[in-house]
């Protein structure tokens, strides 16, 4: 004959497994609210890029990609930090050593990240990572989300190559 579970016993096993999963749904939840928090907080330090050659070459890459909104520049002291994120008013956020770029390595790195607006990728990839919050505990989600994540880049490479630049420029322009 099978064995019965002892009475209670998915009681117990439901108080194990509830706490547990709070506290992995707590823990994604503090570290994407403290990823959120700097975000906000860089953008609140930045300066904001109002005219000028980043500019002109936003408004001019997003009319190819019809964007229909615009998109707001800012400029951060961070060295590397280059962001694009938002709904309604999409924004991208440029190291401050872009201002020595070339126009062409600006307009490849700007046709990326308005790729990335066009597309609605930041939207996208938060749904993924609140996701991943929820089911912290299936590592199929995680791969998922880590999937999506190479496919958005891979889709924005895409839009920079298709655009006409070549691919061995494209690349010594992400090497450096």
């Amino acid at each position: 004959p099978a064995a019965t579970p002892a009475p209670g016993a998915a009681a117990t096993v439901f108080q194990l497994v509830t706490p547990a999963w709070m506290l992995g749904a707590g823990l994604g939840l503090l570290v994407l609210m403290v990823g959120l928090t700097r975000l906000t907080w860089l953008a609140a330090r930045a300066r904001p890029l109002a005219a000028g050659r980043w500019t002109r070459l936003a408004d001019e890459i997003g009319r190819e990609l019809a964007l229909g909104r615009p998109v707001r520049l800012l400029e951060s002291d961070h060295p590397s930090l280059l962001v694009s994120w938002g709904l309604f008013v999409p924004k991208v956020m440029l190291p401050r050593s872009a201002q020595s770029w070339t126009d062409e390595r600006a307009a490849i790195v700007l046709r990326h990240e308005l790729a990335h607006i066009r597309r609605g990728d930041w939207v996208i990839q938060l749904a993924g990572e609140l996701l991943r919050t929820v089911y912290w505990f299936n590592p199929l989600i995680w791969i998922a989300c880590a999937r999506l994540r190479q496919e958005s880049e891979q889709a924005c490479d895409d839009e920079v190559l298709s655009s006409g630049v070549a691919g061995p420029d494209y690349a010594t322009h992400l090497v450096e």
